[in-house]
């Protein structure tokens, strides 16, 4: 994942890029370490499930706009006259 936001350019430094997905990887462990401490049974471990689920549905959406929005970044900066960021 750090490839591809170091390629994107969607940081601006080595050090903001790295702390993104340092950041990200630490939501993965918090989530799994509450799962693991509050041991969920039944209707709770559904629904802590399905909250993990929307929650990274969302970051995952995040992440795709905010590269989606460096491509217009991108292409406006390559000399094009009409972009989506334009036309917004």
């Amino acid at each position: 994942m750090f490839v591809i936001f170091y390629l994107l350019g969607v940081h601006t430094d080595l050090f903001s890029d790295l702390a993104v997905v340092f950041r990200t990887y630490d939501l993965f462990l918090i989530l799994g370490e509450i799962s693991e401490r509050m041991q969920f049974r039944g209707k709770a471990a559904g629904m802590f499930e399905l909250f993990k689920l929307i929650f990274f549905l969302a970051l995952f959406a995040h992440f795709i706009a905010c590269s989606w929005y460096k491509v217009g970044e991108l292409s406006a900066s390559s000399g094009e006259e009409v972009t989506w960021l334009n036309s917004l």
